[in-house]
């Protein structure tokens, strides 16, 4: 099965997501990324909604790239290339890079990943789960998974992987970005990522409520996207 890129972006002050000149630059990154070895399915998408309460991202506008590779190494070779390279210089006058997550879906749980990946609106939810992968969790996500059935991917951040630290540190060193502090931070081997299709038995609110019920005390991040850009 191949890896998802979730890539989330925040903006710079000056820029606005509708600006013509930006959105240019988006397409002309996914037309880039459709040339790439081992891409598909890329495109940018715009945060619509947060109900997290304190958002490790911060304040600002998000958005977000969301795409497939078929391996880890392959995501590697092109950010080493020349056309990664004049990608992210152009991109860095207006984003900078908060999170980029490799997510391997779980085989028997991800009902519905080419729905998802072609959905116009969705929802994202990443989850710290720390120590605490005990009973009640695991029972939560086989609730979960059957639950929502067709229109979820359920899957885990690749755990201390060479690869997703390296491109996190190229992506960032690229646009001129401090990574003192993601290297300081980058342990965190309990993230799990959930991806829904908007609407699905009761969104958002009914989530959270069961995942707190849980007695989770790491991040929950909980958004609604919807396309910004496509080719």
């Amino acid at each position: 099965m191949p890896i998802i890129e979730f890539a989330v972006i925040s903006l710079k002050s000056q820029t606005s997501p509708t600006d013509s000149n930006f959105i240019n630059v988006l397409r002309d990154c996914l037309v880039t990324l459709s040339r790439a070895a081992g891409a598909s399915g890329f495109r940018f998408l715009n945060s619509t909604f947060d109900s997290s309460p304190a958002s490790a991202y911060g304040e600002g506008q998000l958005l977000a790239l969301i795409g497939l590779w078929h391996t880890v190494e392959e995501h590697l070779e092109f950010l080493h290339s020349g056309a990664a390279a004049g990608l992210l210089a152009r991109l860095e006058p207006y984003i900078e890079v908060r999170e980029v997550i490799h997510v391997i879906p779980e085989l028997g749980l991800s009902a519905d990943l080419d729905g998802v990946m072609n959905a116009t609106t969705f929802t994202s939810f990443v989850i710290d789960t720390g120590s605490l992968e005990n009973n009640s969790w695991f029972n939560f996500i086989k609730d979960y998974s059957n639950g929502i059935g067709k229109g979820s991917v359920i899957g885990q951040k690749a755990k201390k992987s060479k690869g997703a630290q390296e491109a996190q540190v190229l992506v960032r060193k690229s646009l001129g970005q401090d990574v003192s502090d993601y290297l300081k931070t980058s342990q965190d081997d309990y993230i799990w990522v959930f991806f829904e299709i908007s609407n699905a038995q009761g969104g958002i609110p009914s989530r959270l409520n069961v995942i707190k019920e849980i007695g989770l005390t790491g991040r929950v991040e909980s958004r609604e996207w919807t396309t910004l850009v496509e080719l």
